[in-house]
């Protein structure tokens, strides 16, 4: 019997249960934003340009002065000049722009100005630093790019990155998306991680996609985090959730229970974003691959849902064993734009057509609810308070030390 065949027999077990009931939850409306002395708090943070890493070639130009210095603790300037346009690459001997050659592994492109590095089509503001790769044999391979820029400044790319900031009437939603990008972001760097600029993390955008509308969300929240339990908060937000957000630890974002992320009802999203998407037999069979649970997949089962129908962990039943994943890993595996799976018809050549509800992880703030409420005259606090009960707004100082990446 085909892989095919033999998955058409496992059709019950691809039905999906949708639980219903809804929950409301309580939350505690944060202390207004208080002014403090003293500037508010910005170091400096590095991001992984990650469409642009493993590339042998990365077009790139400077506008006005720039030098080339190395990452020693000396940081010795070994190039200068004004201008540059040309080819990032390399060669044995180490990283070359143009033929400017490096001959080092590891550089930093600092430039004069703000917004003056471009890199194929896109402006960034900041310093650029550049890894060269190497094989074990130390045979160069490729090129790694970062962005080391402020905080401020890459919580401004986000919010232009995560949300439609022209949007008539939803500046209390990007201020809300400040302080959820803010608050992830050193969230994420006081666990010893790197950022991304891709979902991943957080969408970053250069220079080019900045507004107005968003620079002075930016600027009106400048230094303000979200805290829970005396310690930053883990601000997670998604696209659209379709009614409801989900439980960060059942869904396996977080060890233990969080308060704010424990999810929440959302009439706001009553406007449901709904879908449909083919998934081939070959990318299901590449998930049984990947787990080594056979050659093929017979089967998904939905072990747990949370209260809006979103399935929250899952087992993937395979020709030789299975294995049990948290519902969204396997999602971003498929390609499918969330885990709320309303319907799923195989088809005779065995790939799945799934029809769903929502986009995103649903952890944490729904974006689209959170437009919603601010064309509702909600302020960006009555926004976080609804999507992080029990959560606090902090304005960072520089008495938060320990917060410093």
């Amino acid at each position: 019997m085909s892989p095919t065949a033999r998955r058409l027999a496992w059709i019950p077990l691809l039905a999906l249960v949708i639980w219903g009931g809804a929950r409301a939850c309580d939350f505690l409306s944060p202390s207004p934003l208080e002014e403090r002395p003293g500037d508010p708090w910005n170091p400096p943070i590095l991001v992984s340009l990650t469409g642009l890493t493993g590339r042998e070639s990365v077009p790139l130009a400077v506008h006005g002065s720039y030098r080339l210095l190395t990452m020693d603790e000396e940081s010795q300037v070994i190039y200068e000049d004004v201008g540059f346009e040309g080819d990032l690459t390399f060669d044995a001997a180490g990283i070359r722009l143009g033929q400017i050659h490096g001959d080092r592994d590891q550089l930093w492109l600092e430039p004069a100005g703000n917004e003056a590095i471009r890199i194929g089509d896109l402006t960034y503001d900041g310093r650029l630093r550049m890894d060269l790769e190497r094989t074990r044999a130390g045979r160069p391979k490729s090129l790694r790019l970062s962005l080391e820029l402020p905080l401020e400044s890459y919580v401004l790319g986000v919010v232009c990155g995560e949300m439609a900031t022209m949007t008539p009437g939803i500046h209390e939603a990007l201020r809300a998306q400040a302080i959820a990008a803010r608050s992830y972001a050193l969230w994420r760097l006081s666990q010893g991680r790197s950022l991304r600029d891709n979902t991943s993390d957080q969408v970053f955008r250069g220079a080019d996609f900045l507004t107005q509308e968003a620079r002075r969300a930016v600027q009106e929240t400048r230094g303000v985090v979200l805290f829970w339990d005396d310690t930053l908060l883990p601000s997670y937000f998604h696209s659209d959730c379709g009614g409801g957000t989900t439980n960060a630890k059942e869904a396996g974002f977080t060890k233990s229970e969080v308060t704010p992320l424990s999810g929440v009802l959302d009439a706001s999203c009553a406007e449901q974003y709904d879908w449909q998407r083919q998934v081939s037999a070959s990318r299901f069979d590449r998930l049984a691959e990947r787990h080594d649970i056979g050659d093929w997949l017979r089967a998904i089962q939905a072990l747990s849902k949370d209260p809006y129908g979103r399935m929250v962990q899952v087992r993937l039943l395979g020709e030789e064993d299975h294995v049990d994943l948290p519902a969204d890993q396997v999602r971003a595996a498929l390609r499918l734009p969330s885990s709320r799976w309303t319907e799923t018809k195989l088809q005779q050549d065995g790939s799945l057509v799934v029809s769903g509800r929502g986009n995103g992880h649903g952890v944490g703030m729904c974006q689209k609810g959170a437009m919603r409420l601010a064309q509702k005259s909600l302020s960006a606090e009555d926004i976080l308070a609804h999507y992080y009960p029990g959560a606090a707004l902090h304005r960072l100082s520089t008495a938060d030390q320990t917060l410093l990446p």
